[in-house]
């Protein structure tokens, strides 16, 4: 389910899509702790290429419940502002057209560099 995570000031921050594991737990508890794992950075050696470890960190979202009419939400706040910026987000069903052409784009950029590349374009 997509929602929004807000600062403790009610600034948004992104929205993800929170498994439902997530909410069943927020019924229980008042805060979920969801995983952030950093990206592999590659850092190439004159010798070979090491891998840094993956490191995961976990933000915690603080459920506060709210009643609209006979429905019940929650308010879903952090203090790992920073971290939660590192979520995967989740688009708006309006934005997913332009983000599934901008994918599209750079796919068929990439694929066209790394097709000049090979047949001796790139400036060798």
């Amino acid at each position: 389910m997509n929602v929004v995570i807000y600062t403790r000031d009610m600034e948004p921050i992104t929205i993800i899509d929170l498994p439902l594991w997530a909410l069943e737990l927020a019924e229980r508890r008042a805060h979920v702790q969801v995983e952030v794992i950093n990206p592999v950075l590659l850092e190439p050696t004159s010798e070979s290429v090491q891998i840094q470890s993956i490191t995961a960190r976990a933000v915690t979202l603080e459920f506060t419940p709210i009643r609209l009419g006979s429905a019940r939400s929650w308010i879903i706040t952090t203090r790992d502002e920073v971290l939660a910026m590192l979520l995967r987000p989740s688009w708006l069903p309006g934005q997913r057209g332009s983000i599934n052409q901008y994918e599209r784009t750079v796919r068929e950029l990439s694929k066209a560099l790394v097709d000049a590349l090979s047949r001796g374009a790139g400036g060798n």
